[in-house]
């Protein structure tokens, strides 16, 4: 009984010495915000908008890159060769300009997040006795209209791809993987019930 309150008692001041960390962390994190508050244009409604539509249009770009099955465009059919016609060239700029979105929108979303975060690091970080009743009401709604996107359309993509991987398709190729786990499993499986009718 005395090992037991002896590690009751030191586990009591492992949480406290704990808590305490934590709750001089939060301290000095909103002296650093109440100190060192966004100025300039980063802080104008205008330049967040532009960051909220630049984040959802490049991950709608991103997101279809790894959708849209991708051939080979520009070494085979969408090359121009010979007397190429105006909607070859058409063609070939489009898809030319798609990759090249595709592969900065990473960049893009995750600067966009950034400057978001410390445009906005005053309503979101700071507790509600240092905003007002509109601030606390417009966080609020803000994280709750987030939540309820990562939710559904999150989880709906994230069962897609799972989908996707357990039958074998790439979306990316757009055809089934040679060597993924059930294409193989699916061979197996017939050549044991061709063996189990075979002479």
């Amino acid at each position: 009984m005395q090992g037991r309150a002896i590690i009751q008692k030191e586990s009591k001041k492992v949480m406290q010495r704990i808590s305490k960390l934590f709750s001089t962390w939060r301290n000095a994190r909103i002296e650093r915000i109440l100190s060192h508050p966004a100025r300039g244009f980063i802080i104008k409604p205008r330049f967040r908008r532009f960051l909220c539509v630049m984040a959802v249009l490049f991950s709608y770009i991103y997101l279809a890159f790894l959708i849209i099955p991708r051939q080979d465009c520009l070494t085979s059919s969408c090359t121009p060769v010979e007397n190429p016609t105006t909607q070859q060239w058409a063609l070939l700029i489009v898809v030319m300009i798609f990759y090249t979105l595709a592969f900065y929108a990473p960049a893009v979303m995750l600067a966009s997040f950034l400057l978001l975060r410390r445009s906005m690091s005053r309503v979101t970080s700071l507790p509600d006795e240092y905003l007002d009743e509109r601030e606390i009401a417009n966080r609020d709604w803000a994280f709750k209209t987030g939540y309820l996107v990562v939710r559904r359309v999150g989880l709906a993509l994230a069962l897609l791809f799972l989908v996707l991987r357990i039958i074998g398709y790439a979306p990316g190729y757009g055809q089934f993987v040679k060597d993924s786990d059930t294409v193989l499993f699916v061979k197996q499986f017939n050549n044991y019930l061709l063996s189990l009718t075979g002479n």
